[in-house]
């Protein structure tokens, strides 16, 4: 199992950094993506190795729709209302993530997820998709 440490800067360098950890893999690869991630996998599956992609509560993205699309029609979330921008990027505040994020955790726990977020490029919501694998590969979502 590997765990990928995606940038969130865009769209391309996170399928990028995706198949920085398939290429060493030998045999089969399943791809999971979570939220944003789902973007991610959508891109990163057309890699011959990978045989299967799940979305978990994860975006899967049609050929040239980007995360702004794809939320436009659905039901809007407060989470907007705790990015921060600085320098080209967003991150979530403190207040963000204890009411939004992380409500069901402690304290010390909610504190470590705000301290230990990456701020994401501004322009990452509106990457646009390629190919998807999903149209192509084995899919189950949930």
């Amino acid at each position: 199992m590997i765990s990928v440490q995606n940038p969130i800067t865009s769209l391309a360098e996170r399928a990028a950094t995706t198949q920085r950890a398939i290429d060493p893999v030998k045999g089969k690869v399943i791809l999971v993506g979570h939220s944003w991630g789902g973007m991610v996998i959508t891109q990163a599956g057309t890699d011959p190795k990978v045989v299967g992609l799940i979305y978990l509560a994860a975006y899967g993205p049609d050929l040239g729709e980007s995360l702004s699309a794809v939320s436009a029609n659905a039901t809007q979330t407060e989470l907007t209302n705790y990015l921060v921008p600085t320098c080209g990027y967003v991150f979530i505040s403190e207040k963000g993530v204890k009411t939004i994020c992380a409500d069901e955790l402690s304290p010390k726990q909610q504190a470590l997820v705000y301290a230990t977020q990456t701020p994401a490029s501004h322009t990452v919501f509106d990457d646009k998709s390629s190919e998807p694998a999903w149209k192509h590969k084995p899919t189950w979502y949930s």
